[in-house]
């Protein structure tokens, strides 16, 4: 497939950070293909997994489709930054981050990079996120865009749960796309930079929105697109998820807040989070609830001390 690209249709670069589990990634990969979007191209990085998956997601990838091996696992930002510098390198006007556990619907980029050709000021779309369907055909969303409220240190995703309805919503701003389908224009991240590296995984995306917001760029949700996410709720009480989503909230709020609320903030952790953690870790009635404690105090410790990217 030779790459159509025009004013009318800009190349997209899509990023897709692979780790482990060939299948997943792979039905990703195989819904992109029916995009009817004419002007992609495809960058998969493997985040250096040992399981052989990357080199199974090589030999299948076809025209326009690159393989990045990257020698060490930095976290989902690191390995999406490898791409989307790929993406720019390659002279994409757009960046498409996908996560591998999406199901991109055929009209999905259509939607959202004619939305961006259109609004100037905007610098960052997202479509509406679907859990799949269930037995009985119902969808319920997972996300349309999130809202951030700075003075309560509060984050909600917008209509999360809720059944989705069929109906004709206009585009509307919010103040972060979930990074796991996020369009960006190349000139954010000429403005901008990079996504930060240095949480690893989870709040990469809230904080590196609120940086573009602030750099005058508007986010917007745009609910004609859709995709489909096959999230497992259940990977939440996992202790790597555990660790890193409590550790990182707590360095997203302190980043972000006044001097008051950070000070609030490490003293509620050293004070309130961290015994009770203890507690919680000493009294756990078997090892897989002393795991997921452990978790807990380790982040609550390790943001005491300022660690920060991947815990060895």
């Amino acid at each position: 497939m030779s790459i159509s690209v025009s004013s009318r249709f800009p190349l997209v670069g899509i990023v897709l950070v692979h780790y482990r589990d060939a299948s997943e990634s792979l039905a990703c990969i195989q819904s992109l293909r029916g995009s009817s979007y004419p002007a992609r191209r495809l960058f998969v990085i493997d985040n250096n997994s040992a399981d052989r998956s990357g080199g199974l997601i090589r030999a299948k990838l076809q025209e326009n489709e690159e393989y990045i091996f990257v020698p060490e696992n930095r976290g989902f930002a690191a390995g999406a930054n490898v791409g989307v510098s790929q993406a720019i390198a390659h002279g994409a006007s757009y960046v498409f981050l996908v996560n591998p556990d999406l199901e991109v619907l055929p009209e999905t980029l259509d939607y959202l990079v004619a939305f961006g050709q259109r609004d100037h000021k905007t610098g960052i779309m997202g479509p509406k996120v679907l859990y799949p369907p269930t037995e009985d055909g119902m969808s319920r969303v997972w996300s349309m865009g999130g809202k951030i409220d700075l003075s309560r240190e509060a984050m909600e995703m917008l209509r999360h749960g809720e059944p989705e309805q069929v109906d004709s919503s206009a585009p509307f701003e919010c103040d972060y796309v979930p990074g796991c389908a996020l369009l960006a224009k190349r000139e954010v991240f000429k403005s901008i930079g990079l996504l930060p590296e240095d949480y690893f995984m989870y709040f990469e995306e809230s904080d590196w929105c609120l940086k573009a917001k602030a750099a005058g760029f508007r986010l917007m949700i745009v609910p004609e697109s859709r995709v489909l996410h096959k999230f497992d709720n259940e990977k939440m009480q996992h202790p790597f998820v555990v660790y890193y989503y409590n550790r990182n909230r707590r360095i997203f709020w302190y980043r972000h807040g006044t001097l008051r609320q950070r000070v609030f903030l490490v003293l509620r952790t050293l004070l309130k989070d961290l015994p009770r953690a203890a507690y919680a870790y000493f009294r756990a009635p078997d090892l897989r609830h002393r795991s997921v404690f452990k978790a807990h105090l380790q982040s609550c410790v390790d943001f005491l001390l300022s660690k920060k990217g991947r815990r060895r």
